[in-house]
C-alpha cells in the first residue's frame, strides 16, 4: 500500500482493492468527497466550475487545475502502471481542498476487453483509435491531456461538440480519419483573457 499512499500525495485517487464478487470483478477506490456533477448537467472535471462558467477563473485557477492533472500524469507515467490509456475529463475528480486527482486508472486486463462508450473516444488519440487500441500509451494520455486542457482553457465540451451541435459518431470519424488535416480543438481569441499566453 505505500506505493498507492504516494499516489493519494500526487493527485491519483487510491486504489483499494480489487476483488471478484458473484464473479464481476469490483474495484474498491478512495474517491475524493467531492461529488461529481453528472453529464447530463455537462460538466464531470469541466466541473461545476468549468461547465457552468459559475465562478471567476483566473490565471492562477487555471493553471493549478492543469498542474494537478500533470502531476498526476506525470506520477503514473513513472510508475510500474506506465499510462493510463483513458484519460478524459470525467476522470478528473475534484477533492475538498479543491484539488483534481485521476482516477480509473490501471488494471490493463480490464480495459483491454472493455467496451468503451463512445463518448469516451473524444479524448482517444487518432492512432489508438485507427488501430482499436484500448490499452493506450503515454503519447495517446498527452492527446487526451491536451483535450483536457483546451475544455479547461475554453470551458467548453471536448472538440465544443455539445455548443456546436454535433454528435460524438461524427467526431470521432473525424478524429480516426482526418491524417492530412488532423481535427483538433478550436480556441479563439476570446477564450485567452484569463489565459498566460505560453499555456497555449
Amino acid at each position: 500500500m505505500s506505493g498507492q499512499t504516494t499516489f493519494e500525495r500526487i493527485n491519483e485517487t487510491a486504489t483499494l482493492s480489487f476483488y471478484y464478487l458473484y464473479q464481476e470483478p469490483v474495484v474498491a477506490k478512495k474517491h475524493s468527497a467531492r461529488p461529481r456533477i453528472e453529464k447530463k448537467e455537462a460538466a464531470e472535471l469541466r466541473m461545476d466550475i468549468i461547465a457552468k462558467g459559475s465562478l471567476t477563473m483566473d490565471a492562477f485557477f487555471i493553471i493549478s487545475i492543469v498542474r494537478d492533472i500533470c502531476e498526476g500524469l506525470y506520477a503514473i507515467h513513472r510508475s510500474s502502471i506506465g499510462c493510463h490509456g483513458h484519460l478524459t475529463s470525467s476522470v478528473c475528480l475534484v477533492d475538498e481542498r479543491w484539488q483534481v486527482k485521476i482516477s480509473n486508472f490501471g488494471l490493463d486486463f480490464i480495459k483491454a476487453a472493455e467496451q468503451r462508450p463512445n463518448t469516451t473516444l473524444l479524448w482517444t488519440a487518432p492512432e489508438h483509435l485507427r488501430e482499436n487500441n484500448n490499452v493506450g500509451s503515454k503519447q495517446g494520455d498527452v492527446y487526451s491531456f491536451a483535450i483536457i486542457c483546451s475544455e479547461i482553457i475554453t470551458r467548453k465540451s471536448a472538440f465544443q461538440m455539445i455548443e456546436n451541435g454535433q454528435t460524438v459518431e461524427g467526431l470521432v470519424y473525424k478524429i480516426k480519419y482526418l491524417v492530412s488535416e488532423p481535427l483538433r480543438p478550436s480556441i479563439c481569441g476570446s477564450d485567452l483573457q484569463d489565459v498566460p499566453p505560453t499555456m497555449v
